[in-house]
Parts: C-alpha cells; sequence; structure tokens
C-alpha cells in the first residue's frame, strides 16, 4: 500500500508506514531526490523524525510508552536502574542482571579529574544545559576507546559511562551555580540517593548513615519507629517568592508495630 503526490505534472509512488501503535505515515525520502522538493513543516507538527523501537509517545493522547510498557507502570514498580537496563536491552531484568548491570554502572560514576577544573571556568549564573552539554561533549577527548557509533561494543560502554558519570556532572554543574564544593559519588547508595547526596550533601559526617530504613512502594526510604508513615506524591508546584511550594498527595498510609 502506498500513495502518490503530484507535482508540476509529475507523479511519484511514496510508501506508507504502519506504527506499532497503528499510527499511520508518508515515507518521504526520495521526494527531493525525485521532484527537487523539499517540506516546510515549522515545529514538525506533522513529521516523525524517526522510527523508534524504544518510545511511543502521543501527547494528545496522554500516552508514553518505553519499550511497549507504560510509563506509569514503570514509575509505580520499577527502578531508576530497572528502566536504564530496559532501554538499553528492550526488556527488564531479572534480579542477578540488574546487580551486574548496577555494578558496572557504579564502576564508571567517577568523572575526569579535569572537569572539576573545568565547571570552575563558567559563570556561576551559566545555564545548566550549557554546562551539562560542554562537559559531555568533552568526555570523547578522555575516552577515545569509545567514539565509533557503529562498533556496538564501545557504543555499549559509552552508554555506561554516560550512565554512571551525567547525575556526577548535573550535581556538579548545580553545586558550583551555588557556591559549593564536589560532592563526590557514594558507592554505597543507590543510583538516585546517590544523585540527591550529590547535589545537596552538606560537608561533615552523614547523619543518616546507620539508620534503619523499609523500602517503599515507591523507592522512597521509611523511616522505622514512626507512629505513623505516609506515602505522598508531587501534585502541585508552586513558586512562592524565594522558595517553592509543594502540594502532597496521598497514595498510601501505615501504623508501625507496637504504636
Amino acid at each position: 500500500m502506498g500513495a502518490t503526490l503530484t507535482v508540476d505534472g509529475k507523479t511519484i509512488e511514496l510508501k506508507t508506514i504502519t506504527g506499532s501503535e497503528g499510527e499511520k505515515a508518508i515515507d518521504i525520502k526520495p521526494l527531493r531526490a525525485q521532484t527537487g522538493y523539499i517540506t516546510l513543516d515549522p515545529g514538525y507538527l506533522n513529521t516523525g523524525a524517526c522510527e523508534s523501537s524504544i518510545t511511543f509517545i502521543d501527547g494528545e493522547k496522554g500516552i508514553l510508552r518505553y519499550r511497549g510498557i507504560p510509563i506509569d507502570q514503570l514509575a509505580e514498580k520499577s527502578s531508576f536502574m530497572d528502566v536504564a537496563y530496559l532501554l538499553i536491552e528492550g526488556r527488564l531484568p531479572n534480579a542477578e542482571e540488574l546487580a551486574s548491570f548496577t555494578k558496572e554502572i557504579q564502576a564508571h560514576s567517577d568523572i575526569p579529574p579535569a572537569l572539576i577544573d573545568m565547571v570552575k571556568a563558567f559563570p556561576k549564573d551559566a545555564h545548566p544545559m550549557a554546562m551539562l552539554s560542554s562537559m559531555v561533549c568533552s568526555l570523547s577527548t578522555y575516552y577515545t576507546d569509545s567514539i565509533d557509533p557503529k562498533n556496538d561494543d564501545q557504543v555499549k560502554l559509552a552508554i555506561k559511562r554516560l550512565v554512571g558519570q551525567l547525575p556526577v556532572i548535573a550535581a556538579l554543574g548545580y553545586r558550583h551555580a551555588q557556591g559549593l564544593a564536589f560532592q563526590a559519588p557514594n558507592p554505597s547508595l543507590d543510583y538516585t540517593s546517590n544523585f540527591l547526596q550529590m547535589m545537596f550533601a552538606k560537608a561533615g559526617e552523614d547523619k543518616f548513615a546507620g539508620l534503619a530504613l523499609d523500602p517503599s512502594s515507591n523507592s522512597a526510604p521509611l523511616l522505622q519507629g514512626c507512629s505513623a508513615r505516609f506515602q505522598c506524591r508531587t501534585a502541585f508546584q508552586y513558586e512562592g517568592g524565594d522558595h517553592t511550594i509543594f502540594v502532597g498527595e496521598g497514595g498510601s498510609f501505615d501504623v508501625w508495630a507496637g504504636h
């Protein structure tokens, strides 16, 4: 099945494509070669930039899927590292695969020391994305063993390095803007907890070291020994002058045994 297009009296055949969700598209790759014409589509409102087996998104219908799995299911049941593995390998990992993948990512979390000096050269009010993109681009000068996009092994190594080092680089840029010293990664923490401590931790003794915690349904740590514990999500966020106001929506509640 195809489509025809007539331009200046010349008719050409164009292939049609059906996506994984039944959406239809016309393949216009031969348009310019056969007619000399190009398309004009400001904002790409009618253009698909690529074919993807990783992500499907339909903003009008509120659909976002990774590898066919709805984003709300992943947010509820999977960790960040689960989803990272899913995007790379095409499926969710089992416990052994997740442990191995997590260990590999942790092994690649140390950034080149020169990046710490590099960020100091940026103005403190520099745009975060400008700092992030500059530092990420510079990584290719340090890791010349993984810059060939046609080599699958090099691509996978580059991906693991990026997953490991991007939170470190992002936190480094944030702390520079706040006038704070670099906070090194803590390999004893999980991925998201480590990112938060690199962003917001202060120098001194770890006040939460050795604290007894329970896991929650959304991976947030829960304190033991509390009379009551609420698990909430951010429902609304408002700017309040020099601070931000968060309004939470309760998701679950439990009572500590003995209270």
